[in-house]
């Protein structure tokens, strides 16, 4: 198993899996467009973990993820009805951080959930 811990201002995210999330991006296609509505797939399992993080099994990859508190409220409101800049401008709001500088930090983050195939 291969782990990985990416930080993305005050998301974070540990990553163990077979392939390496820099090796499955090579054909992904990413979240660029704000407007995208994500949704989680049902099939994803999540787990408290310590430290207040989550674990999170992907449904189709051998790939085990923990977030922080931060990305699993990113996590959380992505039910297909909610936009990237949504998620993300409500949470900058709520935790003051820039919205543009954020709103990248959870495009990107998003693109980790979807190269692990957990978005329908």
């Amino acid at each position: 198993m291969k782990k990985e811990v990416l930080k993305l201002g005050d998301i974070a995210c540990s990553i163990e899996t077979e392939q390496s999330y820099r090796q499955l991006r090579n054909g992904e296609k990413d979240f660029t467009v704000a407007s995208e509505k994500p949704r989680i797939k049902s099939s994803v399992q999540f787990q408290p973990a310590a430290d207040n993080w989550m674990q999170c099994q992907s449904p189709t990859i051998s790939a085990s993820l923990r977030i922080n508190a931060i990305g699993y409220q990113i996590i959380q409101r992505c039910t297909g009805k909610n936009t990237i800049e949504d998620i993300a401008f409500d949470l900058s709001d709520q935790y003051d951080f820039d919205d543009d500088e954020f709103l990248e930090y959870v495009k990107t983050f998003l693109n980790i959930f979807k190269t692990y195939q957990m978005f329908e």
